[in-house]
């Protein structure tokens, strides 16, 4: 399981009741983790030449069994990568989805700037692909999944990372979608397959969150509510403690979630901004005023996470 990835680690403390399946850096593949949820997803996971495969079913949706391939594609030896692949049968799975970074530039129009040029082995993939029914799933807009970071006329952007999926089980996802998520995480952005499978929800239970000791609206708001919860009338002062005990837990329900919906809609405002420079006609080559820009945003927006963090970290605690 590579127990000792930065990743995995990193991982299960932010999701506890998670599973997962990591590889470490070796030989034609990159690093690799896995990650899925047991209450919503049964799973096997197993180490393959190609990456970490996952054999899965979905609590809630028709017992479709699908074999999910976490791959990232090597930049030299590609051919190879993918030939032992396919003698190895892996390729040949029903049902099966594919994603990450291949690592493959697949038609003309994935790639921009002065200095990028076609994947010499472009056809020879799509071929590939073709002949053994797996089917390329086109964003819902296209653009670059990776980007060189350089400004001008050195930047390089290209569609690496995509979704393949058998064209057997098309019929059984309905609809679906495919999306590219403009954000400035590292050189490469968010890749996210969809389908509408599971409606359950989980019931939280209320968890004090040390973070909004460190907001000083939170502070000011608590003394005023605490200050207007007692009774003066009562003649019972553990049951009046009690009653406003109940009253504040309450108000910090309402209080916790008009700070997060601000905080959201905060959230989103920098996300748009910052896609509008990630995603504009440049297609992710910026020049150095933009890059000044996005270091900006970036900051401000990781402030934000930092509160999210805490709270999905509450929230994972389910039981």
């Amino acid at each position: 399981m590579c127990s000792d990835s930065p990743a995995l680690i990193a991982f299960s403390k932010l999701l506890p009741s998670w599973e997962y399946c990591a590889i470490s850096a070796k030989g034609l593949s990159g690093g690799l983790l896995s990650a899925w949820n047991p209450s919503m997803v049964n799973c096997k996971a197993y180490h393959t030449c190609a990456g970490i495969l996952l054999q899965a079913s979905i609590r809630g949706m028709p017992a479709i069994p699908l074999n999910i391939l976490n791959v990232y594609g090597p930049y030299r030896d590609r051919e190879l990568f993918w030939d032992n692949a396919l003698r190895g049968g892996i390729l040949n799975l029903p049902h099966l989805v594919i994603g990450g970074d291949l690592n493959l530039i697949l038609r003309s129009s994935e790639f921009w700037g002065v200095k990028a040029s076609l994947d010499p082995l472009s056809n020879h993939f799509l071929s590939l692909f073709e002949s053994i029914g797996l089917v390329d799933v086109a964003p819902s807009e296209s653009g670059p999944t990776w980007r060189n970071g350089r400004a001008g006329s050195e930047g390089i952007s290209k569609r690496l990372d995509r979704f393949l999926i058998s064209n057997s089980l098309i019929p059984s996802l309905g609809a679906y979608k495919t999306w590219i998520k403009c954000l400035d995480l590292s050189d490469h952005f968010p890749i996210v397959f969809e389908w509408n499978t599971w409606k359950g929800s989980h019931d939280y239970h209320f968890k004090f969150n040390r973070s909004w000791l460190e907001d000083p609206d939170f502070i000011a708001w608590f003394m005023r509510e605490w200050a207007s919860s007692f009774n003066p009338d009562s003649i019972d002062d553990i049951e009046d403690l009690c009653l406003s005990l109940r009253k504040l837990k309450s108000a910090t329900k309402r209080w916790t979630k008009e700070k997060f919906d601000s905080l959201v809609l905060e959230s989103t405002n920098l996300e748009l901004a910052i896609e509008s420079i990630l995603a504009g006609p440049t297609k992710g080559i910026l020049s150095s005023e933009q890059i000044v820009s996005l270091s900006l945003l970036n900051a401000e927006r990781h402030r934000i996470l930092q509160h999210f963090l805490l709270t999905w970290q509450l929230k994972s605690r389910i039981k």
